[in-house]
């Protein structure tokens, strides 16, 4: 079974999550934990890597990693307490690997099949690549808001990390 494609978009993954890596890394300390772009940066990290698992998992699963309630997962509510630098990059491994297993398992030829999970949960119908295309923009939506936060403070931004 073919795999070219499901390698092509993986590849864009990692691409955006290595980004992500970097901002992880360069992000001052006084921004973690601010407001910035209505919601507070830290939990901005939180939901990106959270919508992983909450798109992936199949229909009949639950969620195993979810550390809040969906309402913080949505940022409609702000927890009281931030999380470190050192326990979003702990779920950042623990939510790349879990879609690693998912794409391992990807073939072209399964990319094109529904994703009953993902279509019963946006109330939609879905297909793998659209998952997995959706979970990329994600990543480069996010890229472009720490981007901005980044620059809007004379801070070196995101493309170049």
């Amino acid at each position: 079974m073919s795999r070219n494609y499901v390698e092509r978009l993986y590849g864009n993954f990692n691409r955006g999550q290595k980004m992500m890596d970097g901002f992880l890394e360069s992000c001052p300390d006084e921004l973690w934990t601010q407001t910035l772009g209505g919601y507070p940066v830290w939990l901005q990290y939180y939901h990106l890597m959270a919508c992983v698992e909450s798109l992936v998992m199949g229909k009949d699963e639950a969620p195993k990693h979810q550390l809040y309630d969906m309402e913080t997962l949505f940022m409609s509510k702000f927890p009281e307490k931030a999380m470190s630098k050192a326990e979003v990059s702990a779920y950042n491994a623990k939510m790349k690997e879990y879609f690693a297993a998912y794409m391992d398992k990807m073939t072209d030829e399964l990319l094109l099949q529904p994703h009953e999970g993902a279509s019963l949960r946006l109330k939609t119908p879905m297909k793998h690549i659209d998952v997995i295309e959706m979970l990329i923009a994600h990543v480069f939506y996010h890229l472009g808001t720490f981007d901005g936060i980044l620059r809007d403070r004379k801070l070196k931004g995101m493309y170049g990390i």
